[in-house]
């Protein structure tokens, strides 16, 4: 009762409100007066409480939080990958080496039907061989220049799968690198969201290593296996990181080395252009046995008219000079519509074709191409 006759006389009038007021505001006064006698003038604050820090608990995984292998300094990492569909093999196996700054690196994949690929970024320039044995290569702020470190981006064997939950086994050395160990055992994987009878949820298991500091994957294992009426497959990945921080250079093997000068050769030869015109990449099939390089360069021009004007008027420029304009023989399916131009230095020769937005220039070295002297219509050589 004696709680509710305070509450109800702080719903008074004004009057007694003021009384109260007063009365609350002596007794205050009288306080502060007996605080002086004691000699105690300090005023009392409540201290500043700062934000608790959470750090998440490194035994506890979180996909969220594995770092990217891409953040190390150096590093060489090895991927192994196999898939069998009721009893049919196939996988490739993966070889990179990266260094951060300046960037370099190293690919080469493997194949089970016995193929491979390699790319390299050396000097800022990308060289990559496919499994036809065709060489591209791409100068140095080229806006076409492939993603060849992908598969170094994230681990596969865990990214895959979208491990949603580990088991935390204990700290261990991995490769001499101190790690948290991790087990995992699950089905309902997070990208399996549309489960039937004839699809049913795959069940995977694995184990992985994330390093003490940087929480990188050091070692990820995955197997996962999917089980329906006459079908079964099986994934498996596995991802090992080793030379953490300790590859010092890459550079390129000595078979590469005719396919940089080729690569080299597209500015030395100093085609006519906008003056803003560079190069931008090249294509070498066969490792040059069809004998002509495939250079393409930007440019600033708009149309095939532009384009066809400059050569119409160019004079001899470093040593080149225009021989013809029109179908080129053996190039219907750029030079079907006569905007062909063949130029000449001497004993070189470039047949030059325009794509709408860049310049592209064929070094012919053995002098397939020619003029079209039969045209068998308006686009095509006969």
């Amino acid at each position: 009762m004696l709680a509710v006759g305070v509450l109800l006389a702080g719903c008074g009038d004004s009057g007694d409100s003021s009384s109260t007021n007063a009365a609350t505001n002596a007794s205050s006064a009288d306080s502060t007066a007996s605080a002086t006698d004691v000699g105690d003038t300090s005023v009392s604050t409540v201290p500043a409480t700062a934000t608790p820090t959470t750090i998440p608990d490194p035994t506890v995984f979180n996909a969220n939080n594995v770092g990217n292998f891409l953040e190390l300094s150096s590093f060489v990492l090895t991927k192994a990958e196999s898939h069998t569909n009721n009893g049919v093999f196939g996988g490739t196996a993966s070889a990179i080496s990266y260094i951060k700054a300046p960037l370099s690196a190293s690919v080469e994949i493997r194949y089970s039907s016995g193929d491979s690929s390699q790319d390299f970024i050396v000097d800022g320039r990308t060289y990559q061989r496919d499994i036809s044995n065709f060489w591209f290569t791409y100068e140095v702020g080229s806006l076409a220049t492939p993603n060849v470190l992908d598969d170094a981006e994230f681990s596969t064997a865990l990214s895959y799968l979208g491990v949603v939950s580990a088991v935390f086994v204990g700290e261990e050395d991995f490769g001499g690198v101190p790690a948290f160990h991790f087990t995992f055992d699950e089905t309902d994987l997070l990208n399996y969201p549309l489960y039937t009878a004839e699809k049913p949820s795959p069940e995977a298991e694995g184990d992985f290593y994330l390093a003490k500091d940087g929480n990188y994957v050091l070692y990820a294992h995955s197997r996962q296996v999917i089980t329906a009426p006459g079908f079964e497959g099986i994934d498996e990945f596995t991802d090992t990181l080793s030379s953490v921080n300790g590859v010092t250079a890459i550079t390129l093997p000595d078979d590469i080395l005719p396919i940089k000068d080729a690569h080299d050769l597209g500015i030395q030869l100093e085609i006519p252009m906008p003056a803003d015109g560079v190069l931008d990449n090249m294509i070498n099939y066969n490792d040059g046995g069809i004998g002509v390089y495939y250079y393409q360069y930007t440019s600033t021009w708009k149309n095939e008219a532009e384009f066809i004007d400059y050569y119409t008027n160019l004079q001899t420029t470093n040593g080149w000079t225009v021989s013809f304009i029109g179908q080129v023989e053996n190039l219907d399916v750029f030079c079907g519509d006569g905007n062909c131009v063949i130029i000449k230095n001497g004993d070189k020769q470039a047949i030059l074709y325009f794509d709408g937005s860049n310049l592209h220039a064929d070094f012919d070295r053995e002098h397939q191409f020619g003029p079209c002297t039969q045209p068998y219509s308006a686009t095509a050589c006969g």
